[in-house]
């Protein structure tokens, strides 16, 4: 729970998050989490909207969050121009979502979708991970 989350980050130096945008994690990483945060470097690799944006841009202001890591943003393309990034000013780390591409994810992206392919058609079921059903 965001509670639990918000207890246990005094504790953490690196967090990363990899997890899917559900509405329990939307905005989990908010205000009250940074608040409890003692110098934490935050890698976010999962989806943009799991950090607050202004909760992030507080966080590196007051010094909570001593560096970040970003794979997604909360707005893609994100706007160069956007207060937060600033990489000369804070220990910030920029990529343009391209973190999983890698050879052996392309390989199991490629078994996934053969996968659900079949899942559809032979068994008429409901693609698996569906992210945007109708």
């Amino acid at each position: 729970t965001k509670e639990d989350l918000a207890k246990i980050i005094e504790n953490v130096s690196i967090l990363i998050l990899c997890s899917p945008l559900t509405p329990q994690t939307y905005h989990a990483i908010d205000k009250v989490v940074i608040s409890r945060c003692r110098g934490l470097f935050l890698i976010n690799v999962a989806r943009g909207a799991i950090v607050d944006y202004a909760a992030l841009y507080e966080g590196l202001e007051t010094g909570k969050i001593v560096g970040v890591g970003l794979d997604v943003f909360w707005k893609e393309p994100f706007d160069t121009s956007d207060p937060i990034i600033q990489p000369h000013k804070w220990n910030m780390i920029l990529t343009p979502h391209v973190g999983g591409h890698t050879r052996i994810a392309h390989e199991h992206m490629s078994k996934q979708m053969v996968f659900n392919i079949r899942r559809v058609i032979e068994q008429h079921e409901s693609p698996l991970n569906w992210q945007n059903p109708f």
